[in-house]
């Protein structure tokens, strides 16, 4: 096509990314620094920085992307979103109804200067979406205006609520696997981003809400710090020692999430009894607070849900096999349905 634009990748299990270019043509008027009308941009959609994190792969570390180099990846749409409620993704993107356990994937948006040194390499900026670490969608933060200036943006979806951050607090199902989808990504830009044109030693980390939270955590892991994957950050209406961008272990048991979850699927591995030992830790803990009638926090983000919660007083599970039955046994679906 005459607008198509290619990359190629010479490693192994990337290769050849077709994307297309387009003209900036915005109605800016509001804007203090509106983008500059008639300049072409580059789009690459939906490059998988992730295999898809479905059947075994549910509730793991993700792995990375492995192409098949011997064909190109036609990077002209955006993917679907990450598995969230219907309600919020309806509300900020009407009509928008395309959510899966397959959407680890990112959107590159880079300056098309013909007329400048090919050897230049632009700054770049990682974009992490917020939404409560609940809902959201990389396709609703398009950098095409940034583009145009001068700058290569990079947005990505990553998994969220119980996808994302069901934990069991043990090895059985380690939890914040969307942090490690963050990671990955940001990994994946600085490995690979000079193919587009951007500069690997000047990418910016972004957020905003959730996602600034989740730059703040990233520059305090060691993961990422310690590997030099970006270079600077900026976090807009967040951080990570916001109330609600973590949870305590001491005063939420994220295990009683999981088991929630496991209970109200029907998992046969979950084994109640109703004594008081569980219950009476809880409080110690926490005396405000308690899971009887009470408004409680998700452990996955800053919502807050008022109901009358079954988690029994003491809980005897075999977390094993409860992260077996929500990883095999259920849909997406099934478990995206359940409001906790």
């Amino acid at each position: 096509m005459p607008n198509d634009v290619v990359v190629d990748i010479p490693k192994a299990g990337i290769g050849k990314f077709i994307g297309f270019s387009t003209t900036i043509n915005y109605d800016y008027t509001w804007s203090q620094w509106p983008p500059f009308n008639g300049r072409l941009v580059n789009i690459f959609l939906g490059i998988p920085y992730a295999a898809p994190p479905i059947d075994g792969q549910r509730f793991r570390v993700p792995v990375p992307a492995y192409l098949d180099t011997r064909y190109p990846w036609f990077a002209k749409r955006f993917r679907s979103a990450c598995m969230q409620p219907h309600i919020w993704l309806s509300r900020f993107i009407p009509g928008f109804t395309d959510i899966s356990e397959d959407c680890l994937y990112l959107n590159i948006y880079s300056p098309n200067n013909t007329l400048d040194d090919p050897n230049i390499r632009y700054p770049v900026i990682v974009h992490i979406h917020g939404g409560s670490y609940v809902y959201g969608s990389s396709h609703m933060y398009p950098g095409l205006a940034l583009a145009s200036k001068g700058i290569v943006v990079v947005t990505f979806n990553y998994r969220l609520g119980p996808f994302g951050f069901l934990s069991t607090g043990d090895h059985a199902s380690v939890g914040n696997y969307g942090l490690w989808d963050q990671l990955l990504a940001i990994t994946w830009v600085k490995e690979n981003i000079e193919w587009f044109r951007g500069d690997p030693d000047r990418i910016t980390l972004m957020g905003e809400s959730a996602g600034a939270a989740s730059v703040g955590l990233h520059l305090v892991s060691p993961l990422t710090r310690e590997r030099y994957l970006f270079n600077q950050a900026i976090m807009m209406s967040g951080a990570d020692l916001s109330q609600w961008a973590f949870s305590d272990p001491v005063k939420v048991r994220t295990r009683y999430y999981a088991i929630e979850l496991a209970q109200r699927l029907g998992c046969p591995s979950v084994q109640t009894h109703a004594i008081n030992e569980s219950q009476q830790q809880v409080r110690t803990a926490n005396p405000h607070r308690s899971f009887s009638s009470k408004t409680f926090k998700l452990p996955f983000g800053e919502s807050y849900v008022k109901q009358h919660s079954t988690i029994p007083y003491s809980v005897q599970v075999d977390a094993y096999s409860l992260i077996y039955c929500l990883r095999y046994e259920k849909t997406a679906e099934e478990i995206n349905n359940v409001i906790l």
